[in-house]
């Protein structure tokens, strides 16, 4: 669907799955790609017509990314697959569903697992150059230059450094599971089981705000730009938060 923030109605319905369409990437340039619990991707055009279906992954498609020329899945079968031209290159494995992939540099990708394992690949050999350790499993990761943050089932937010290893900070606060993690400049948006939000300072690990996201349910997907916050949840609700002029909720609509 492709909505309007201002009308906060539904511009356009496009289909092409057969299931539930659980994540998506967008490029002005390369188009969208979009991961289902069909097990299958989908290669978009930029102006959104379906070109090709990827088929090979057992299980639902948790998460999808572009590295450079190349698209990347990341599914629940353990195995992220790397496509090349709409054909499988390279497959690389994890202990666990693999929840989050992101781009770090023009060709190493970030995974993170609910085998709790953050790993750094290279694209081009298939080499795990990293593999950075957790107590529990992951759920989500982003990456801000060197940096990347990741969330998951103990409800911290902890920052690496993706070139060492190095655990940087421990941000603490949330009670439940983080979903989702997004960033802008040295501010970090994060999204809970526990139904709220947070904005912290990446440099001092303070918790800048927190708040009742008006979610009644899981929130999924968080977005931050610098006058809103955007966030999904399972109550079928998108919510704006909207900090142009105070903080006020836009409520979209729930069907």
């Amino acid at each position: 669907m492709r909505w309007n923030l201002v009308t906060r109605k539904i511009e356009a319905t496009y289909t092409a799955h057969q299931a539930s369409v659980l994540c998506m990437r967008y490029d002005p340039i390369r188009g969208l790609i979009t991961g289902s619990s069909d097990n299958s991707c989908w290669i978009w055009s930029p102006d959104l017509v379906p070109l090709k279906r990827l088929s090979g992954h057992s299980q639902g498609v948790l998460d999808v990314c572009f590295v450079g020329d190349l698209c990347v899945s990341a599914s629940r079968d353990h195995s992220i697959r790397i496509w090349r031209d709409g054909e499988t290159e390279r497959i690389l494995m994890h202990a666990g569903p693999v929840n989050a992939v992101a781009s770090f540099g023009s060709t190493s990708l970030a995974s993170a697992s609910g085998d709790g394992k953050l790993k750094i690949w290279d694209l081009e050999t298939g080499e795990c150059l990293r593999t950075m350790d957790h107590d529990r499993g992951l759920a989500c990761i982003k990456v801000n230059g060197t940096s990347i943050y990741t969330g998951g089932q103990d409800g911290k937010v902890r920052i690496w450094n993706g070139l060492t290893g190095e655990c940087l900070s421990v941000l603490k606060g949330h009670t439940d599971v983080i979903r989702s993690i997004d960033c802008l400049g040295d501010k970090i948006l994060t999204g809970s089981y526990d139904c709220t939000l947070r904005v912290w300072d990446s440099n001092t690990g303070q918790c800048l705000l927190s708040f009742q996201s008006g979610h009644s349910s899981w929130i999924f997907n968080v977005l931050i730009s610098r006058s809103r916050i955007l966030s999904a949840g399972q109550d079928k609700r998108i919510m704006i938060l909207d900090f142009s002029d105070g903080l006020t909720i836009a409520d979209g609509p729930s069907k």
